[in-house]
């Protein structure tokens, strides 16, 4: 009997204990509305649904998850919304690369260039680069209205896609 009574004590006290760990992350709405549009603009693919949000040393963190609540990274924003990194992980967290946001004057010159020369009409909202787990960049990434222009570091090729 006491044993029964343990057991229940315990997944009781584990299920309560899971619910406070979820209630203590923010709501979207507790967001920042230019975090939640800044990473948007970056990670259009994301589904920022599956983003637990906290409020950590003066800015955002927000813990990756897929589609199966497995954690598959996790972004900081600063408080004015410029990401300083998102880092992607194995589900078993082994780090399998970097982004960071990058000022205009990081972008290199011949995808800078490129930009000017095939997209003139659109502005530059924002640009980021890529890097491995060792933290050697492997892309750069120059986002437009619409549009994300990348240099590949790997192959040196310039190539452009369409964002949902």
């Amino acid at each position: 009997m006491h044993f029964r009574l343990a057991i229940l004590l315990l997944l009781f006290g584990a299920t309560g204990y899971v619910k406070a760990q979820e209630e203590a992350y923010l709501t979207l709405s507790q967001v920042p509305e230019k975090v939640i549009q800044k990473y948007k603009l970056l990670f259009p693919a994301d589904d920022i649904g599956n983003v637990l949000w906290e409020f950590e040393d003066n800015g955002y963190e927000g813990y990756l998850h897929d589609s199966n609540r497995e954690k598959t990274g996790v972004v900081f924003f600063n408080a004015e919304g410029k990401l300083l990194y998102k880092v992607m992980t194995t589900r078993e967290g082994i780090r399998t690369g970097s982004e960071n946001e990058i000022e205009m004057q990081e972008i290199p010159g011949e995808l800078l260039d490129y930009v000017k020369k095939k997209h003139s009409e659109k502005k530059i909202k924002a640009a980021i680069k890529h890097m491995d787990a060792e933290e050697a960049v492997t892309a750069y990434v120059v986002i437009l209205d619409g549009l994300a222009v990348e240099l590949n570091n790997i192959s040196q090729t310039i190539g452009s896609y369409t964002l949902p």
